[in-house]
């Protein structure tokens, strides 16, 4: 008896090991206790495994045969004299095998399985993902699995053959510049500690000015490399993203000990995936950066409103002595001033006075002047944003008057202007803010 341990759930025995009525009506011809067993034995076993038990000596396995037992109620030593004879074991498999119209795995249907895994390996890198597409595909066939090593020996020699197609392709797009680019990202020197290549794998974790400068020299590196315009769209996304995870996690040394069309695709693909990933995450620190500025103005809004609200009870008690002082009858006029100074003190009124100058209502107008107050610290790292991206407009039927504002803003940048041209417009601010940056006709360079 050869003896195996296969873990099965309970769910997954009771779905495919139970006995139907049919089942029991195949079972039900077999003569002998012992040949029954064996034989609904061998069907929970094909039905568990996608195979047959190997015959010499009879594959057993413990999960399977104690199940079976379970339901003759009778004990599994019962299937010693069931496998005695090896002849029996054989025709039941003959009678499976015809019962469930299970196909036999023959030269005709390994081709179609190879070639089934080819085109699968031309999307899928992993090893263990091929060998699960074919085991799916012998299942969704009705074939009786083959042996394991025959499974990932076709896998394996099919992911080498898609590999191969893949990097030559690759290298018959590279120019020798641009293979010598490519070689460029991994090198290291004496003056040199880190290779272009980590420096573009560096990711900050966190949103902050030197954060945003980062990913846009990021972007600098990779558009610099001439690959973000190569055409890859011939590359499966799954194998591109495959490849990109490859470089990712992979040492400087470990890429160079790649053949060279297997490298120079996997760095492609890497560059391409790390410019997406990269751009999306500067989106993103954008708006964080720019939602932390406005959590800071509106909790400074806050706060001032309710100083505001205090100091007008203080104002509001403050005057309530001086107010009967001036409606006091008997107070002459020449008197009046001194009595009122009296009551309060030049030094509160001038502390009113301050606590009134800036009076805020914390309206959208506040809101925005408290932005334009913090533009410096703002343009620290909205300039690289605004700076290095190309926005689109995608209606494209009337230019945005929001897009023309930042492309005439990249233009200044660029052109080191301290000054707006004079084509500059408002119009893309809210009609209730454009009085704030335009007064007289003249723009506000930081408020615009």
């Amino acid at each position: 008896m050869s003896d195996t341990t296969t873990s099965f759930s309970r769910l997954r025995l009771i779905r495919d090991a139970s006995f139907s009525k049919n089942d029991w009506q195949q079972i039900n011809q077999c003569r002998g206790e012992h040949n029954r067993f064996g034989f609904a034995y061998q069907i929970a076993f094909v039905r568990m495994m996608g195979r047959f038990p190997k015959q010499a000596p009879l594959e057993i396995d413990e999960e399977i045969i104690t199940f079976t037992a379970l339901q003759f109620d009778v004990g599994i030593r019962i299937i010693d004299g069931y496998q005695k004879r090896r002849q029996t074991i054989s025709e039941h498999q003959q009678r499976i095998r015809d019962y469930l119209e299970m196909r036999v795995f023959d030269k005709e249907a390994e081709q179609e399985l190879i070639a089934f895994i080819a085109e699968e390996a031309l999307r899928l890198d992993r090893l263990s993902s091929l060998i699960s597409k074919a085991r799916h595909w012998l299942e969704t066939g009705r074939f009786l699995v083959p042996a394991d090593y025959a499974i990932r020996r076709i896998a394996q020699a099919e992911r080498r053959k898609a590999r191969t197609i893949l990097g030559e392709r690759m290298m018959q797009q590279l120019s020798p510049t641009m293979r010598s680019t490519l070689d460029r990202l991994l090198t290291t020197g004496d003056m040199v500690t880190l290779s272009a290549l980590q420096r573009i794998k560096f990711n900050p974790s966190k949103p902050s000015n030197s954060a945003m400068t980062h990913l846009m020299e990021k972007l600098y590196l990779i558009e610099e490399t001439g690959m973000f315009h190569l055409e890859i769209s011939w590359i499966n996304p799954n194998y591109q993203r495959t490849l990109y995870y490859q470089v990712r996690n992979a040492s400087v040394d470990k890429l160079r000990e790649m053949s060279a069309p297997r490298r120079y695709l996997a760095l492609v693909c890497y560059l391409h995936q790390a410019w997406r990933d990269s751009l999306d995450q500067a989106v993103d620190m954008y708006g964080k950066l720019l939602d932390r500025q406005k959590s800071q103005i509106d909790k400074q809004l806050d706060d001032q409103l309710k100083n505001q609200h205090r100091a007008l009870n203080r104002v509001v008690q403050n005057y309530t002595v001086p107010g009967s002082v001036l409606l006091d009858p008997a107070i002459d006029d020449a008197d009046l001033r001194s009595r009122m100074l009296a009551a309060v003190s030049v030094d509160e009124l001038r502390q009113d006075q301050s606590r009134f100058a800036n009076w805020t209502k914390g309206d959208n107008k506040a809101k925005f002047s408290e932005f334009a107050a913090r533009h410096r610290r703002l343009n620290r790292f909205a300039a690289p944003f605004l700076s290095r991206l190309e926005f689109i407009d995608d209606h494209q039927i009337n230019a945005s008057p929001t897009l023309e504002a930042v492309k005439l803003y990249q233009q200044t940048r660029n052109a080191k202007r301290r000054t707006l041209p004079s084509k500059a417009q408002a119009d893309f601010a809210p009609k209730g803010l454009r009085s704030l940056i335009e007064k007289n006709g003249i723009i506000d360079r930081s408020r615009w």
